[in-house]
């Protein structure tokens, strides 16, 4: 009896170890996976490619979208709100460099971490931007804002280049557009350490903009909403798997 349950025992350890070292083997192919093969594989299927195609075609649209809403937001007049945050604050000083810096190589990034390591983010990524655009539109049309006291302009080229006549928009108020985009990134990029730095970034680039009087902090926050609400909703919609059939 003894014998017998040693013997049990032993094979019982046996696969144990068998199923540990075929995990691992598992994870760690996984890991060897080039991101060239990876979207090679995502690339074999059909409802992928109308996916991608889908979400350039709708990223597009949404920045022709806010690029004319602009024209039309930019020229109605507002309400203009007391913001006690900002009355806490010191007086305004131009932080725009340093918001695009951060702003634009956080995209960078994410965009680079995402590409590497999870088509299905690329996918989510691309759909929360355009969504967000389109919302923000409608949003800034509905509730209009007059600049707060005491604005400087926040000097962006790609905002600028979008706006009609190249002029720096004041009335593109709420909700903050670069707060929803930093949400956006820090929830859908990967890597831990991409993560960590959207962490510090998703505290710096608001503070800025709050310190410049770019937003109200009611635009401030509630872009940080509209950017995690816009990928919980992309990411229950958007879940798409390498041997899904059309």
């Amino acid at each position: 009896m003894f014998y017998i349950t040693k013997e049990l025992f032993t094979f019982a350890l046996y696969l144990h170890i068998v199923k540990g070292l075929n995990y691992n083997l598992m994870k760690e192919q996984d890991r060897d996976i080039s991101f060239p093969s990876m979207w090679s594989i995502h690339f074999s299927s059909t409802r992928f490619c109308l996916l991608i195609g889908a979400c350039i075609t709708f990223l597009i649209f949404s920045i022709i979208f806010i690029t004319k809403s602009l024209a039309v937001i930019d020229l109605q007049s507002g309400t203009l709100l007391y913001d006690p945050v900002h009355a806490l604050l010191p007086a305004a000083i131009d932080w725009s460099n340093i918001i695009f810096f951060l702003t634009y190589s956080s995209v960078f990034i994410v965009l680079i971490d995402v590409v590497t390591k999870s088509p299905n983010q690329v996918l989510r990524l691309g759909f929360a931007i355009g969504l967000m655009k389109i919302l923000r539109s409608f949003s800034m049309f509905l509730i209009p804002l007059e600049p707060p006291v005491g604005i400087v302009a926040l000097q962006d080229p790609l905002v600028s280049f979008m706006t009609p006549n190249h002029v720096v928009a004041l009335r593109d108020l709420f909700f903050s557009g670069h707060c929803a985009t930093m949400m956006i990134l820090l929830l859908v990029a990967v890597s831990p350490l991409v993560k960590k730095w959207m962490r510090i970034i998703i505290v710096i680039v608001p503070l800025l903009i709050l310190q410049q009087r770019v937003h109200y902090t009611v635009d401030v926050l509630a872009g940080l909403a509209v950017g995690a609400a816009v990928y919980w909703v992309v990411k229950n919609l958007v879940n798409f798997k390498p041997n899904s059939r059309i």
